[in-house]
């Protein structure tokens, strides 16, 4: 088969969701919990020893997560604030200021990729709008607007076609209507 069963993540209280789960190496993929849990952290897997890491402690949740194999860095996306795990200097910074959105859960549910070593981020429980991480002033800059909504437009599947330099966007919800999109 395919298929291979892990061992149980070793956590406490559970509930809810996991994020995607993104690869930092050859033998290494990263997860963090979508909804908040007791003694949380992204939680690292190893396919060679067939073991869970928690080394990394973290916030409360997730709402999407994204690694830059350049730079080492992993972006993890919570509510209205941004995360950055260095894996090279194993230090986090935590920005949530130079955020243009202030409203909380700005970025529930919204998506992030990695395009040449940038973050982009689309979206989100309280954001239209798609966004590109300056890593230089720390601030997002704002690119566009999401035309299929004024106030909010999550739950999306997200993915960048570089020989037709696009992001395609794949179903979602919008919050002016709560109504699903194809």
């Amino acid at each position: 088969s395919p298929f291979v069963e892990l061992p149980a993540i070793p956590i406490g209280n559970t509930y809810g969701g996991f994020t995607n789960a993104v690869m930092i190496n050859q033998h290494e993929f990263i997860i963090a919990p979508t909804q908040q849990w007791s003694g949380n952290h992204l939680y690292k897997y190893n396919t060679k020893t067939n073991e869970w890491d928690r080394k990394w402690k973290r916030f409360r949740y997730c709402d999407d997560i994204t690694f830059d194999c350049e730079t080492q860095q992993i972006y993890t996306i919570a509510r209205s604030s941004l995360l950055i795990y260095n894996l090279k200097e194993s230090n986090w910074k935590e920005h949530n200021h130079g955020m243009r959105l202030s409203v909380a859960n700005a970025f529930a549910e919204a998506g992030s990729i990695i395009i040449d070593s940038k973050l982009h981020v689309l979206g989100g429980l309280h954001n239209a709008s798609y966004l590109i991480w300056d890593s230089n002033n720390n601030k997002f800059k704002e690119i566009s607007k999401i035309p299929q909504s004024r106030t909010g437009f999550r739950s999306f599947g997200l993915t960048h076609v570089r020989s037709q330099q696009k992001l395609f966007i794949f179903g979602g919800i919008n919050q002016d209507t709560k109504a699903s999109q194809s």
